[in-house]
């Protein structure tokens, strides 16, 4: 218990919330919103991360901590020592660990450091196109909850896809958004549409630079429908290590002055009042979050077949083979003749909602140190 002056309070129970590069993942991004919203007066975060991310300011300032430990693949004798140090000495009644398949490594340093509650989170899958990553992703899944008292996971897919015949005893903690967040972005093209007679439609990605986002199709498919209408664009935001290579390649496909780059930023809300239809043609995909708040803008998707169809949370959701380069180009049109729709409505007070979920986080914690959070 604590003394504020005038009563003693009780402390909120503090988590260890494992991730591995925290940098701007959809991982961090999922749990940045848990944070904002979770009851931080019964429970609080305290973040296990390999470097510094843009979000370490905002978690100290609600109140959490922020904690550094060596890189798992390249350092994992040295990341069990410093994490198992770490959780001793701060006698975690639970760890949280959101790294899929090198999770075992933090949860083996939890066990070791008594920790009873030891949480494996699935956040995405794999696939064959990784070559070389994807064999070891497929020799690491048996290991991934080996350490692990309790599972969970964001999808159904991602969840059958880590834990397989474990998969019935995990429990579905969904990519919930603020929906509120994102009815400026509605509101605001509304306005903007209502002005201009003839406005620029806008194809949308918001993501990694990553070969698992298969970000050059999306830039061969744009050609071909730039090709057939001249009112759109391509905005393409985010990082990575393929950007260079994207880069070069719309400058070879001529289309410089219809492609935009821009950087991520917290406040990616702002994005979504440019953009007409978001476009995600993943190789392999879990639940993306960036899906869920475009919907909940009132944009409507074009997604991989790839991807969970638990990504459609309202009826302006459309699944597209990659193979047939023709339906994209379709689809892609098609959305952006049809329009904007829906909004923050559409998911208010669904297991979408971060206000629900984070509720539902709550409780999930609690319970588990009330059956046995602690130390061994």
């Amino acid at each position: 218990m604590a003394y504020d002056g005038n009563t003693y309070k009780e402390e909120p129970v503090r988590i260890a919330e494992v991730l591995g590069n925290a940098a701007t993942g959809g991982v961090m991004n999922w749990l940045m919103n848990f944070y904002r919203h979770i009851d931080r007066s019964r429970i609080q975060f305290d973040f296990y991360m390999y470097a510094p991310s843009p979000y370490d300011d905002e978690i100290r300032a609600l109140g959490g901590r922020v904690f550094y430990y060596p890189g798992v693949v390249t350092h994992v004798f040295g990341a069990i020592r410093t994490l198992k140090k770490a959780f001793k000495k701060e006698k975690y009644p639970i760890v949280h660990v959101h790294m899929t398949t090198l999770s075992f490594v933090a949860l083996y340093a939890a066990k070791r450091a008594g920790v009873k509650r030891r949480i494996c989170h699935a956040h995405s899958t794999a696939d064959r196109a990784e070559g070389w990553k994807w064999i070891v992703k497929n020799m690491l899944k048996p290991l991934a909850g080996l350490f692990a008292t309790d599972l969970a996971g964001c999808s159904e897919l991602g969840i059958g896809w880590l834990y397989g015949r474990k998969a019935k005893d995990a429990v579905l903690i969904h990519n919930a958004i603020d929906t509120a967040r994102f009815a400026g972005a509605y509101a605001e093209v509304a306005a903007a549409d209502a002005d201009d007679e003839a406005p620029v439609k806008t194809i949308g990605f918001i993501g990694r630079f990553e070969k698992q986002k298969n970000v050059g199709y999306l830039v061969e498919v744009f050609k071909d429908v730039a090709a057939a209408r001249k009112d759109v664009r391509l905005l393409l935001v985010g990082a990575g290590r393929e950007y260079a290579e994207i880069v070069e390649k719309v400058k070879k496909l001529g289309l410089t002055e219809r492609v935009e780059f821009r950087d991520w930023c917290n406040d990616i809300e702002r994005y979504y009042a440019e953009i007409d239809v978001l476009a995600l043609p993943s190789l392999f995909e879990g639940l993306p979050m960036v899906a869920v708040e475009a919907q909940a803008a009132g944009i409507p998707c074009v997604l991989s077949d790839n991807i969970t169809k638990e990504a459609a949370v309202t009826p302006k959701c459309e699944f597209v083979p990659l193979a047939d380069r023709g339906k994209w180009v379709e689809a892609l049109s098609r959305a952006l003749d049809e329009g904007r729709e829906y909004g923050t409505r559409a998911l208010e007070g669904s297991a979408y909602d971060i206000r629900t979920e984070a509720d539902k986080l709550t409780e999930y914690y609690l319970e588990k140190v009330a059956e046995g959070g602690g130390r061994e």
